[in-house]
């Protein structure tokens, strides 16, 4: 179970947090951060022995420091607030690496104003577009 749990947590992190797995490849800690997360979920399972966790309630239990999710926060908000730009860098191939760029502009506006599960905040929506406005004006091309 635990190869499976691996393999969905690198699944999971490149989807929703490639930004993450960026800096843990760049600090060469990616190993040691996905087998301290599987510490974590067998810690629960000794724990929870009359009832066996599935992989959903495993993988909840990886992922819950890592909602929600910034970089999809971010890419919803580009694709809606600046469709041309989303357009031209999705048709470059490059939308990818750019929102990682966006997610780490934001890094200070999201310890002031933390994301959290409501996603209904119209402050943070405005204060990130203007992050993301500033982004694009600094000439990302």
């Amino acid at each position: 179970m635990t190869n499976r749990l691996q393999g969905l947590l690198l699944g999971y992190i490149r989807e929703n947090n490639p930004e993450l797995l960026l800096q843990l490849e760049q600090d060469d800690a990616l190993h040691a951060w996905v087998m301290e997360k599987i510490l974590e979920v067998e810690l629960v399972l000794n724990s929870a022995k009359p009832t066996l966790l599935n992989e959903t309630e495993c993988m909840d239990i990886l992922t819950a420091d890592l909602k929600p999710s910034k970089f999809k926060y971010i890419r919803d908000l580009f694709e809606a607030e600046f469709t041309t730009e989303y357009q031209r860098m999705q048709k470059a191939g490059t939308l990818n690496y750019e929102l990682v760029n966006m997610v780490s502009a934001c890094h200070d506006l999201f310890d002031d104003m933390p994301l959290t599960e409501d996603l209904d905040n119209q402050y943070l929506d405005q204060a990130v577009a203007g992050v993301i406005n500033d982004y694009l004006q600094s000439g990302w091309e």
